[in-house]
């Protein structure tokens, strides 16, 4: 693709964050460890358009009235997040192959479509998936690979 026809997009870091943080932010009448691609779409959703995740915990900064939103920044790349093979999609769903490929999460044995983590994240990787989440939205900002192997 050339410069003219790429559609900026968040780091991949912070996407990852975002899809690994639906394990860690849950609705609490439904704590299921097991997420159908859905649960993992609406999370990221939410996150990059109100700066919250569906459980309203771990607001960012950016969530204030006025305040930018990762959505708002990458306006292009987020306002088609309902298009079927859209970038949005086609995105998280990249991001989440790559999760199953270095053995994060899983495909789920028993659903199409559902998936769960490998194993428990450990502490430190939860608290630098929330330090990423929390981050202020910024083009151009860079965000480190989570060190998860």
């Amino acid at each position: 693709m050339d410069d003219k026809n790429t559609i900026l997009k968040p780091p991949t870091a912070l996407i990852d964050c975002c899809i690994l943080a639906s394990w860690i932010h849950y609705d609490p009448d439904q704590p299921r460890q097991v997420k159908s691609r859905d649960d993992i779409f609406n999370a990221v959703f939410k996150r990059f358009s109100e700066g919250s995740y569906p459980s309203g915990i771990d607001i960012a900064l950016s969530s204030e009235i006025g305040s930018e939103t990762w959505g708002s920044i990458y306006h292009e790349w987020f306002t088609n997040f309902n298009i079927p093979n859209g970038q949005y999609q086609v995105v998280i769903g990249t991001q989440i192959a790559k999760l199953i490929s270095m053995d994060i999460i899983m495909r789920d044995n028993f659903e199409d479509g559902f998936y769960k983590l490998v194993k428990p994240l450990s502490q430190d990787i939860v608290d630098a998936i929330k330090s990423t989440t929390l981050s202020i939205p910024q083009i151009g900002i860079e965000i480190p690979e989570l060190r998860l192997g």
